[in-house]
Order: C-alpha cells, then structure tokens, then sequence
C-alpha cells in the first residue's frame, strides 16, 4: 500500500557490526576511500551512509583519535542512532576538550532524545570554549539560538562577551543579531525527535537506512534481503523462470528505477499494534495496514513478521515511486504480484515468483468477480493508489508474467513508448485490446479451473539457496537429487561429496 502524507524530518542510521549474512550481500562493495577521496562528512552532506560509515571505520581503524570519534559520531546523528552519536561524541571530548563539532552535536542528540536539561548543560559548555571564536559561524549560531530557546540568556551574555572581544567583523555581525533575537523565540534547536524515539536498532545500507524496536540482527536480515532484492531485479528484471532468457544480460529497466540518491526509511516495529501505533500516532497515519510505503515521506513502515510478500510488496512501491508513466493499476498490482514469493539471501539473492495465491478461486468469485474481471476496465478505469482493488490488478501483473511480457512492460513505461497503443499493456504485447481480452479471459478461467494446484505455504525468504532448493523439492515438484546425479557429483543436496 502506499500513501501520500506531509515531509518528515530525514530518519536513517547507522552500520557498525553487520551480520554474516549483511557482510555477504554487501561483500562485493569497493571501500569507499578507494572509491573516492570524499570525507565522511561529504559522504553525509550526500546521503551516502553506509560509504560513509565504512570509512569514518576505516579511520577509526587506523587511528583512534578525537577525530576518528567526531566523524563515526557524526555518521551516527545523521541517520538518528543518537545514543551511538553521543558514546562516541563523549570519546571524541575526553581526547580534545576544545572540539567545539562534538560539543554541539551532542546537545542536538541529547535534544532529540527528548534529554532537554542536558543538552542544554552542553550547549552552555561548548558556549565557554576558547576554541568558539575559530569555529564555523554557523555552530556558533546554533549555540545562541539553543541557549535563547532554553532561555539560559546569562550563557548567552557571557558568550557574546566572549565573541566580541574577538574583533572580528563576521562575528560581530553574528552577535548582534543573537542580541536582537534573544526575546524572540527561535526556529527550535533543542526539539525531541518524536519519530524514532524508543528506537534501538540503526543500520546502513546502500539504499535504505533501517530503524527498528526488535534486535539488531534482525534488522540486519531485513537489509541483507532488500539490497538482494535490488540486486536481483537489476541482474535478471522481471523475466518468466520458464523463460531461458533468464539469464540475460543486466536489466537497464531497473537500472534505472534502482539508482536513486537519497535512501529510503525503513521502521520494522516488533509487532503489528506496535506497527499500528507507531503510523497512529507519529505519522498521522490512520489506516490499518501491514505495511506501507509512504512516498511523501520517503518511508516505509512494516513489522516483523508482516511475511516477505509483505515486505517485498512495499520494497516494490519504494522502486516504482520513481516510475512516472506508470499506469495506475500497476501502482498497485506490480507490488501485490510480489505478494506469493520465495527466495534465498546467499551466496546471491535468488527469487521464485509469479505464483497464483491459493485464496484466488475464492477471492474471484467473492470479491474481484463482483466488480467484473473485464481487462479493458481493470486497466483503463483505474485510480491512483487504489488499494481496494489490488486482486484484479495482480492479476494483471501475472496475465503479463505469464506471456513474459512483465518486465517489457515496465521497460516501455520507463521510456513512455506506448508504441502507438493506448495503454502499456497494449504496447507490451503489442496487440490491440481487442486481441487481449480473450487471451486475458482464458488466463482468468485457468485460474478458477486449473489443472493442478500447488498448496503453497505463506511466502518465504531463506537464509540460503539450499533452504530453498530443499523447499522447490517439497512444495515445487522440482526433483534432481537422484542417483545419477549424485554419483556424477551433481547434487544440490550433496554437493562436492563426488569420491569415495
């Protein structure tokens, strides 16, 4: 589901320790100091944060010092693991007392941990440093302001005592205006950040910035299957399995729609009430979901235990957000076609998709029956992120699959090609409506009458691809572990055991 909701102060966080199965997806990564000769801080100014904290521990590494401590700490307070901030930001002062960055930085952490009184007895501190005078303009600003909205104003005499003291015309200038502000009150400095407080767990990824209330390795799963995820969509696109051309080249489709600047916020609540609350009440977000991509904000929130269709579901949205031909029954149905799926994390993201939920005979002839299973209008009468009506559009999404025209449709949205059809649908097949509703109305009636059914289980991401080859042999039919091939040394379940 997706939605459309006011901006949101920027929440992402941090990587120190990753999982064996995070260090697997993300093992393949150049270190950013050989990557490019950025700082940490430039690396934030650019929203790169997991570059940034694998180099702010890259120097931490070769030498502990304030400074190594001020920038691991400062890539902790950009994506809000504010607790880690302030460990290392305390470090980073019992080394250098005159680090005015630490200092200010740990008064807007303690700040926005709600801690008012002791970001303000930081605030006062850093306003006595001798180093004040030698610091950027902008620090010295964020203390007169911090000290004005706490109404320590004594602080702030002595501080702009100090300042002018200093002849000097910039700050001069600074020092009057904190004198003309200070029975004002100020843009707030000293704010709690509503949003991720009782967080305990920040990581980094390449493309998301993970925050949750349940452990950190879990998180750290959550971010090994959503960079696999992205992974797997750029090497093989939406291309049928039966198809050969699986394993074509690189998919340029999501290429394109994967390479975005700014990561995405992911909250993973320990619970669906705690889910529930937490949309309630920081967001605004009044509707009882499962999980939801909130666009506007940039942010996706789920539980644990939601289930990986879930998951991949709003993984989906965060990727076609960017898509704007996109037509409005895909807004839904392309991430509800994720809704029965199963995959591995390791050695390489691997997923199964394209299956038929086992509900859908009832779900047809209950719900999307009565509205009509007509094509033309499940595609052409379509509103904008109409959740109500995401079985029909699935099952557009998998009229596509079936014919391995998925993945073409999303590349002829991305290039707005209509081929001279009406709809992308149309262009993907390159047939005229006409020519696809009876396709589309066999498909339908293969659905309600099949053949055979596969009474899949839930959908499910495992931790390797032999998990999941154990489960195609149970679920799947797919057999290969016969005598030949193990005697051949070509099993999946014993592989390598080839001598005797």
């Amino acid at each position: 589901m997706k939605g459309s909701w006011p901006a949101l102060l920027l929440t992402i966080f941090c990587l120190q320790a990753v999982s064996p199965l995070m260090a697997q997806v993300m093992a393949q990564e150049t270190p950013p100091s050989e990557q490019s000769p950025l700082s940490v801080n430039e690396l934030l100014a650019k929203k790169q944060f997991s570059k940034a904290f694998d180099l702010a521990n890259q120097r931490f590494r070769e030498n502990p010092d304030a400074q190594a401590y001020l920038n691991r700490g400062n890539a902790c307070w950009s994506i809000c693991d504010y607790r880690n901030a302030i460990s290392d930001y305390d470090k980073a002062i019992d080394l250098d007392k005159n680090l005015l960055d630490a200092q200010v930085h740990k008064g807007i952490c303690q700040a926005r941990l709600g801690e008012r009184e002791a970001s303000l007895t930081t605030f006062e501190q850093a306003a006595k440093l001798d180093a004040l005078a030698n610091c950027d303009l902008h620090q010295i600003e964020t203390i007169g302001r911090a000290l004005i909205e706490g109404d320590r104003l004594e602080a702030l005499q002595k501080m702009i005592a100090l300042l002018r003291s200093q002849n000097n015309s910039r700050i001069a200038e600074l020092t009057q205006k904190l004198e003309a502000d200070k029975n004002t009150k100020p843009e707030s400095v000293i704010r709690k950040d509503s949003i991720t407080a009782g967080m305990t767990s920040f990581v980094a990824t390449p493309h998301f910035v993970f925050i949750g209330d349940i452990e950190k390795e879990k998180l750290e799963r959550y971010g090994a299957i959503a960079e696999g995820f992205l992974d797997f969509l750029q090497r093989k696109g939406l291309a049928n399995l039966n198809f050969p051309n699986l394993n074509r080249a690189d998919s340029d489709t999501f290429k394109k729609l994967v390479d975005w600047k700014e990561p995405v916020s992911i909250f993973i609540l320990h619970d669906k009430m705690a889910e529930r609350t937490f949309l309630k009440e920081r967001l605004n977000f009044p509707y009882h979901v499962h999980g939801v991509f909130i666009s506007s904000r940039n942010l996706l929130a789920t539980y644990d235990g939601a289930g990986a269709g879930t998951y991949l579901h709003e993984l989906m949205h965060t990727i076609l957000s960017r898509q704007k031909n996109l037509e409005f029954w895909a807004e839904e149905g392309i991430p509800s076609y994720f809704e029965k799926v199963y995959g591995a994390i390791t050695p390489q993201f691997e997923l199964l998709h394209g299956y038929s939920e086992n509900w859908f005979p009832q779900a047809l002839s209950v719900k999307a029956l009565s509205g009509g299973l007509n094509l033309p209008d499940i595609v052409g009468k379509a509103k904008h992120a109409n959740a109500g009506q995401e079985t029909r559009q699935r099952l557009v999404a998998l009229f596509l699959q079936k014919y391995d025209r998925l993945d073409t449709y999303l590349a002829l949205t991305v290039s707005n090609n209509h081929k001279g059809y009406k709809t992308f649908v149309e262009a993907a097949f390159d047939k005229p409506m006409v020519k696809l509703v009876p396709l589309f109305n066999d498909f339908i009636h293969e659905i309600r009458h099949p053949d055979s059914t596969l009474e899949l289980p839930p959908s499910q991401i495992f931790d390797t691809q032999f998990e999941l080859h154990l489960f195609k042999k149970d679920h799947l039919s797919i057999r290969g572990d016969n005598l030949n091939d193990f005697l051949k040394g070509k099993s999946n379940r014993y592989n390598g055991y080839n001598k005797f």
